[in-house]
């Protein structure tokens, strides 16, 4: 069984972040899914998102397995939405290396 951990994400954690990104990337689009590419996740809103403490890392046993990105942004269609309390935090870049999909790391 494999030794988990989630961790806020310090700008040290770039490189993995981006491993990750990359390789879900590539394994979306090779499964017709073109959802990112090479623009889109850009690399200064994830520098951003991690200077602001709004990102977070999975360890799967000391491997970055995972990252998300969790603050209070909200894109025009989060508009019609009607929250319970005020500030909810929304997910951003819920994303899973393809070595660690399928094993309940993004539940």
């Amino acid at each position: 069984m494999a030794i988990v951990k989630i961790t806020q994400a310090e700008i040290i954690d770039f490189d993995s972040i981006m491993d990750i990104i990359r390789n879900a990337s590539a394994e979306m689009l090779s499964n017709g899914i073109d959802q990112w590419d090479d623009i889109y996740p850009d690399q200064e809103s994830i520098k951003k998102n991690i200077n602001n403490n709004e990102t977070y890392i999975l360890y799967s046993d000391d491997n970055a397995a995972a990252v998300i990105t969790l603050n209070t942004f909200q894109d025009q269609e989060y508009d019609a939405v009607s929250w319970n309390g005020t500030n909810p935090l929304i997910i951003h870049r819920l994303c899973v290396h393809p070595n660690y999909a399928g094993k309940g790391n993004a539940k």
